[in-house]
């Protein structure tokens, strides 16, 4: 029998292995199936929903898609993450005072600006492409959370194509969640909460512009709010109500 600990986009995902067959617990999720030659594959359960989900394990890092509901179709949700315990896992870096990007953001200046910078970029990223559509109006928050943190010598518009280009590459093999966890703490440590507020104002205005908003785009929504702001996950889908957007999950 074998245990692995993985963190990513679904929050941290414990699973255990026993010869071919796996099941894990995320949140208040399960999840099971078979698990042959590094590649699984299974249903979920969480929330009183239910569906479909597939995933490969290699190198320490997770990738794989989900859907809603037990029939055939296109499985178009997305699951990563990285391991940190377990057979194979990285050992974590030490805390430092500083906030530190992931090394494959070497390519920028390491003082304070750009760490911010790149960090706001990935976030801001992240929040627009969680739903694989990018709407207008998530263009123009994009721009508005530019404008903003350039005027205090933040320069998200200097590095936002290199961080684009960066993220493009690490999505390509599920190895975007260490830089996705990585900002949030560049953030929570380099930002007061006004500034902290201002993103997740962003962040939501651009997950809610088709006035819907997918289980993807609220765990990534919920996911950076509880780093920043614990406790406040209740009061965001009040929020969200409150407002007339509709959620497509039960919460």
């Amino acid at each position: 029998m074998g245990h692995m600990t993985f963190k990513g986009n679904f929050g941290e995902l414990n699973l255990t292995i026993e010869g071919e067959q796996l099941t894990g617990t995320y949140q208040e999720g399960r999840l099971e199936g078979t698990y042959i030659d590094g590649k699984f594959e299974g249903t979920w359960e969480n929330k009183g929903l239910e569906g479909r989900v597939e995933f490969t394990i290699q190198d320490g890092h997770l990738k794989g898609t989900w859907k809603k509901g037990l029939e055939p179709g296109a499985m178009r949700g997305q699951w990563f993450g990285d391991q940190i315990q377990g057979e194979g896992a990285k050992p974590e870096p030490e805390p430092e005072n500083e906030p530190k990007m992931h090394p494959d953001f070497r390519m920028f200046e390491w003082n304070e600006p750009n760490i911010l910078a790149c960090a706001i970029a990935s976030l801001t990223r992240h929040m627009m492409l969680v739903d694989r559509r990018v709407e207008e109006g998530e263009i123009s928050w994009m721009h508005d959370v530019i404008h903003h943190f350039e005027a205090q010598n933040i320069p998200v518009g200097q590095v936002w194509d290199e961080v684009d280009d960066s993220m493009q590459i690490l999505e390509m093999v599920g190895a975007h969640a260490g830089i996705l966890e990585r900002s949030a703490r560049a953030i929570e440590i380099g930002l007061d909460d006004q500034e902290k507020n201002f993103l997740m104002t962003a962040f939501q205005n651009i997950v809610a512009q088709d006035d819907v908003v997918t289980y993807e785009e609220f765990e990534a929504l919920r996911y950076t709010l509880e780093q920043w702001f614990p406790g406040k996950t209740a009061q965001l889908i009040q929020n969200f109500k409150d407002s007339g957007i509709r959620l497509d999950f039960d919460a």
